[in-house]
């Protein structure tokens, strides 16, 4: 499975994010996952963890106080729903990109994400892998060699294009 986010929130004209200045916050509802994910995140030297949250509610708080650049949000948590805390992040914190994490990511979900103003979607089995090379994604989009449209992303996930859409 090819690995794209799904709408790109910066122009071309910003500059690629260090390793070391991606200052993120992680959500997920298991106290072991979550230790286990900043855990290896900062090991690997994939972000700099700059909260954690157990829920949706609690992820809000410490978006408002950390403000990160990325939030990586289990998308299957009690209370509040990763979907749920997608939209909320995105209006409340709009430069935040929030990345989804699923056990078994579906094309359902990819447009559940899309709907709810995600940047990605990635599988929690392999947060690691996929999250370096969402990085490196991003990293040649803000250097012009590769561009994402709402269009194509939905026919890269769907196989359709938007009704009206070219070609």
């Amino acid at each position: 499975m090819q690995l794209l986010p799904f709408v790109p929130k910066h122009s071309s004209h910003e500059s690629a994010v260090a390793a070391d200045e991606r200052r993120m916050i992680v959500v997920d509802d298991s106290e072991t996952i979550l230790h286990a994910i900043c855990s290896l995140l900062e090991h690997h030297q994939v972000a700099q963890v700059v909260g954690r949250a157990s829920g949706g509610k609690q992820a809000l708080a410490v978006a408002s106080q950390t403000d990160p650049q990325f939030a990586l949000v289990d998308m299957d948590m009690p209370e509040m729903t990763g979907l749920t805390t997608a939209v909320l992040l995105a209006q409340a914190q709009p430069t935040t990109r929030v990345i989804l994490m699923s056990m078994d990511p579906n094309s359902q979900q990819r447009m559940a994400g899309i709907a709810c103003g995600a940047y990605a979607l990635i599988s929690k089995p392999r947060f690691l892998k996929e999250l370096a090379s969402l990085f490196e994604h991003d990293a040649r989009n803000v250097h012009g060699k590769e561009d994402i449209s709402v269009q194509a992303a939905l026919h890269r996930v769907t196989g359709q294009a938007l009704p009206g859409a070219a070609r």
